[in-house]
């Protein structure tokens, strides 16, 4: 069985066969530029400069953004710094007294930096905990994503998370133990979609500070919502699993302000 086909997305139906059958596929794959030496052209070299220059390419990657040039003309819909969520804005913590090595990636204009992981705070000025809901808990159905997040001064610390597929009564048991996990949180705030609402009226009988709400940001793209000064966390992804990014966005820019989130650093 031979599948030709153009990238569009990591979802995509070539993207899913390679998901469920990574050892059944032989992928041979042209990018428009080579990303490497090949046998028949260099790296960096266009595919066919008789039909698209290399300075055409140039000019098609920056007229298209880098995620869509990557998908269609490179074949490679994840770019390897990230797309909207630049992985190279992107900070890092780890506990205090670890010494891990800094994260090396390279930003848009392909210079190597080093990102040094920041020590976790002592102590916090805000502690909350948000969760977005699915309807749910089939293996097709969405993510359901809780976050504990804690500010100190201007930077918001993603310290923990929850990511799985929860059915009704096992959402509600998740929120429960994330707040007994960690109990200094003084309130959860759960978007009232999905299994929300019924998740809101019986989990303010039993926890406080439940706080439900409508997402401001249902109208736009939320992964395109102020990308410039909220940075993102480091689980956050582009492509299938949006939960976490959406969630994260959504709650720094609704109820912390702008700033910059960390993720830990995992060794």
């Amino acid at each position: 069985m031979i599948i030709i086909s153009t990238r569009w997305h990591t979802d995509d139906l070539v993207g899913r066969l390679l998901e469920n059958e990574p050892g059944r596929w032989k992928v041979v794959s042209f990018p428009a530029i080579a990303l490497e030496d090949e046998e028949h052209r260099r790296q960096g070299e266009a595919l066919s400069p008789e039909r698209y220059s290399l300075e055409a390419l140039v000019e098609l990657r920056e007229s298209l953004g880098e995620y869509t040039f990557k998908s269609l003309f490179q074949q490679n819909p994840t770019p390897e710094g990230g797309s909207l969520l630049r992985r190279y804005k992107w900070r890092y913590w780890q506990y205090a007294g670890m010494s891990l090595p800094p994260v090396t990636l390279v930003d848009d204009k392909d210079a190597v930096i080093e990102i040094a992981p920041e020590e976790l705070p002592a102590a916090f000025d805000r502690h909350l905990q948000s969760w977005d809901l699915s309807f749910t808990g089939s293996a097709t159905s969405d993510y359901v994503c809780g976050l504990d997040i804690r500010t100190a001064g201007p930077k918001r610390f993603i310290t923990d998370a929850v990511h799985e597929r929860l059915d009704f009564s096992e959402t509600v048991r998740a929120v429960e133990n994330f707040r007994r996990k960690h109990p200094s949180c003084s309130g959860t705030f759960i978007e009232n979609t999905a299994n929300g609402a019924a998740s809101i009226d019986l989990l303010e009988q039993r926890l406080p500070g439940i706080l439900g709400h409508l997402d401001p940001g249902e109208k736009v793209n939320p992964a395109t919502t102020g990308i410039d000064r909220a940075q993102p966390w480091l689980r956050m992804t582009v492509g299938r699993q949006l939960v976490e990014v959406r969630l994260t966005l959504r709650r720094l820019c609704a109820w912390t302000g702008w700033a910059k989130p960390y993720g830990r650093l995992r060794n």
